[in-house]
């Protein structure tokens, strides 16, 4: 699982087709927190107030939303294999590392801010 993931990271990174927001925001920051949500989800809705304490917290990470609705968004919802939303991946691009936040953890403050602290360390 760990070389799969690694393999996809290498790609992602590197691969044009890819470059946008999320790739810019990796190579910019070691530590990034994947959020794709879409417009029309009401989880998602509710998950916004706690991704924009998140985002004021955690100064150490680069945050960046985007829409799965987008073209985008789109790609890397595949890439991703999200098949649901609100879908929450912290990427650490020194380690090579994407850990998936489980979406009963984005609802608990606690998990969340749990998870957060373990990333990072």
């Amino acid at each position: 699982m760990l070389k799969k993931l690694f393999i996809f990271f290498i790609f992602l990174i590197t691969s044009p087709v890819f470059a946008g927001e999320l790739e810019d925001a990796m190579k910019a920051h070691p530590k990034t927190f994947l959020y794709l949500f879409s417009s029309k989800c009401g989880y998602c809705v509710k998950f916004d107030a706690q991704y924009a304490k998140l985002n004021k917290k955690y100064e150490n990470c680069k945050f960046v939303k985007i829409d799965i609705n987008s073209k985008y968004g789109t790609l890397l919802k595949r890439d991703f294999n999200a098949y649901y939303v609100p879908y929450v991946a912290l990427i650490d691009s020194r380690n090579s590392t994407i850990q998936v936040v489980e979406p009963n953890c984005l609802i608990d403050n606690a998990c969340l801010n749990k998870e957060m602290n373990k990333f990072l360390k």
